[in-house]
């Protein structure tokens, strides 16, 4: 029955082929796409280096380029926005970077301004990353209380990708719906979970001269038409930190966010030590973190995790390497035994399961 299908769809492409041979027109006309592709790809590196010439251009603690076996890489960034344009050059960079370089099992990103249920069916988040893995899963977050278009500031995407997508038992966002953060849960060994979360935080009060778009002006809205006292980053870190505190007993987490202040001495980073969450990247070297904005002075994005789990590798990228944004990306390996409790099983994919042994 296979064969005959098979047979049936190469039928199908002779069909084609014999409707609608390649002329001369269409080549040269498919050989000018891709020098003008080519072309774009140039400009945008120049440009890129231009932008990023007078920032920091070294590696923070272990390179990307080299992945323990037996190990699960995490990986995140601050995009500043994505393109609502699947087709724009950057998308394709930067997913083409976390299929082929970055090696990485689940990718989140933070403060994607987008409105996904206003996006077209081909420039959704599954859309763009189904060319690029077979097997994946993925969450979404945005607030749904606001009504800016289709860009709208804030909100949070992640997916994971490979075989650690066969071990996803559920996915989860923020309860308020302001689309502060987003989860994605693995099923370990017996009862042993991990859950990931990827968050952004937002910012101090604009001021009054600023559009009432931001995410503070979006969550304090919120928080005044239901009568919450405070102010939106208060309320942030409360509810994030009461969710972990009900979590962290149960199942190991990983944390990784852009707080929108110093990592090292602000008041979040304090209240997750409280609780007993340990920065990743410092748990691998003693050193001051650079600076993860390209304008800023001092580390303002980092990844947390739980004290069941073990760091094999950590590091954070030079500016303009990896998924293109103001932000530099940050990755962290963990032991698969502490974030499953055994090795990961191999998981063989449609076409091998097609292949029975005779009787």
């Amino acid at each position: 029955m296979i064969v005959k299908i098979l047979k049936k769809k190469e039928m199908n492409k002779m069909k084609k082929f014999k409707k609608n041979p390649p002329t001369k027109y269409n080549q040269t006309k498919q050989s000018s796409r891709i020098s003008d592709y080519m072309d774009l790809n140039q400009r945008y590196q120049d440009d890129l280096n231009k932008r990023v010439k007078d920032v920091d251009q070294t590696w923070y603690r272990d390179k990307y380029t080299t992945k323990n076996n037996g190990s699960i890489r995490v990986w995140f960034t601050n995009p500043c926005g994505l393109s609502i344009n699947p087709h724009k050059l950057k998308n394709h960079n930067s997913l083409y970077f976390l299929r082929y370089k970055s090696r990485c099992d689940y990718f989140g990103l933070a403060e994607t301004n987008v409105n996904w249920h206003k996006m077209k069916g081909s420039a959704t988040l599954y859309y763009r990353v189904k060319y690029y893995w077979k097997r994946f899963k993925t969450v979404t977050a945005h607030n749904t209380h606001a009504n800016h278009g289709v860009t709208q500031r804030g909100g949070n995407r992640a997916a994971t990708m490979g075989q650690l997508a066969h071990r996803v038992t559920k996915v989860g966002k923020d309860k308020t719906m302001l689309g502060r953060w987003v989860w994605i849960e693995y099923q370990g060994k017996l009862v042993m979970r991990t859950r990931i979360y990827t968050a952004y935080r937002p910012g101090r009060k604009p001021p009054q001269s600023s559009k009432k778009t931001t995410v503070y002006h979006q969550q304090d809205r919120y928080m005044r038409a239901n009568n919450i006292k405070g102010d939106p980053r208060t309320m942030f870190d409360q509810n994030l930190q009461d969710e972990l505190e009900l979590l962290i007993n149960e199942c190991n987490i990983i944390l990784m966010l852009d707080t929108n202040e110093d990592i090292e001495n602000g008041n979040f980073n304090k209240s997750m030590l409280s609780i007993g969450m340990k920065n990743s990247i410092l748990t691998r070297v003693q050193q001051p973190m650079p600076a993860t904005h390209h304008r800023g002075s001092r580390p303002i994005s980092t990844i947390y995790h739980s004290n069941g789990l073990k760091v094999v590798r950590a590091g954070i990228l030079p500016t303009g390497i990896g998924v293109h944004g103001d932000h530099r990306n940050i990755y962290a390996d963990f032991d698969q035994k502490s974030f499953l409790g055994d090795p990961m099983f191999m998981v063989a994919t449609l076409f091998h399961r097609l292949i029975t042994c005779p009787v």
